[in-house]
């Protein structure tokens, strides 16, 4: 990852390979005087330079913000030497000069580039994350069938970094990520449930912790959890910096942009290690809407969903109990808020505000929901 001014240049019109796979001839599989790189892209980047040639990626399918790519090229020594993000009548041209290796007959996955870029102040933060399997995965659903027999069965090489660490990927996706609406005040959680989590692409976690300062709340970015998004999208999680739980839905249920198909995607309970990013103990939500806001405690586990119905566990999910709020959503809303949880001695105060107001208790010995 590098910091560099960019070049602001006339688009040129010049010859250039277009869409996603850019193979020569797709019915047939590369032989031992051809090979493949595969890789991904988020964000604006509209091309990619390979040893000075422009492969323009604008169409495929996309997986949570990615879009893979495949570019056939002869076997040998070759460099990634700059990517284009269109402005108009203008376009952002970036130096990202990384060389690689590909073999006769073989496939090279270079990962996925992120960036982060300024004009106003010429500002190009990129880096490279290693999720090989997503990119794998999102791209065998377009490609050739001998292509897809190779992705799925991940025949291919693994270019050698450098990939980004949890210093450089906060650098470039902290702006990108926006705090939970749904903190939770320190001095009315009990022990276990002072964190608020948000999902955000590539299969990472954004931890919060909130803080109180002069009497006004600041929310701050302290960790950063790596996960392997290929199985589950995070929507809402809770825990501890070293255990988290999480509402998440099916990636085989998700839209062109990678997000969950209304009415469709199952909703899952996931345990995630923080550590490790491995996921553990799955369990099935008895709702198939979004997740408004999740609560976790020892053995208690409160769920708000997306129309303010509220679901309680004290064994782990394997039983619920469930409550609708009588609060109702507001018109047109665009964004998933409007709870609060407030630990008091045996029970949790849950406040909804949507259209109208409410709260419940919920027992936090029993799970038992009452409303107030």
């Amino acid at each position: 990852m590098k910091q560099i001014t960019l070049w602001i240049v006339l688009v040129l019109l010049q010859g250039c390979a277009t869409g996603t796979i850019h193979i020569e001839n797709e019915d047939v599989p590369i032989d031992d005087q051809h090979s493949l790189v595969i890789g991904a892209k988020v964000g604006s980047i509209t091309n990619v330079y390979i040893d000075d040639k422009r492969y323009r990626i604008e169409s495929g399918t996309r997986f949570r913000g990615t879009l893979p790519f495949a570019i056939e090229l002869p076997p040998g020594d070759h460099t990634l030497n700059t990517i284009t993000m269109d402005g108009g009548d203008y376009y952002y041209r970036y130096p990202i000069d990384r060389k690689f290796t590909t073999r006769p007959g073989g496939i090279l996955n270079l990962g996925t580039i992120i960036t982060r870029h300024k004009p106003s102040n010429k500002e190009f933060v990129y880096g490279w994350i290693a999720n090989h399997k997503d990119t794998a995965k999102v791209l065998s659903q377009e490609a050739p069938a001998w292509l897809a027999n190779d992705l799925e069965n991940h025949n291919y090489a693994i270019a050698s970094g450098p990939y980004l660490g949890e210093k450089g990927l906060k650098q470039i996706l902290l702006p990108r990520i926006v705090p939970s609406f749904n903190v939770i005040m320190p001095q009315n959680v009990p022990r276990g449930a002072s964190f608020s989590f948000h999902g955000d692409i590539l299969g990472t976690i954004g931890i919060y912790a909130s803080f109180q300062k002069r009497g006004e709340t600041e929310t701050d970015l302290v960790h950063i959890v790596f996960t392997d998004n290929t199985n589950y999208y995070y929507e809402s999680c809770t825990g501890s910096t070293s255990r988290l739980l999480c509402v998440a839905s099916d990636t085989a249920l998700l839209d062109r942009d990678g997000f969950p198909k209304d009415g469709e995607s199952t909703r899952n309970l996931v345990w995630v290690d923080a550590a490790s990013g491995t996921t553990f103990n799955v369990k099935t939500l008895p709702f198939n809407t979004a997740a408004r806001s999740l609560f976790w405690s020892s053995d208690l586990i409160v769920v708000v969903d997306e129309e303010f119905d509220v679901y309680s566990s004290i064994d782990n999910g394997d039983t619920w109990q469930s409550m609708p709020s009588g609060v109702e959503r507001q018109f047109m809303e665009l964004r998933l808020r409007g709870v609060k949880f407030e630990a008091k001695k045996d029970q949790i105060l849950v406040h909804l505000s949507g259209a109208n107001s409410g709260e419940v208790r919920v027992d936090s010995d029993t799970g038992e929901i009452k409303k107030i």
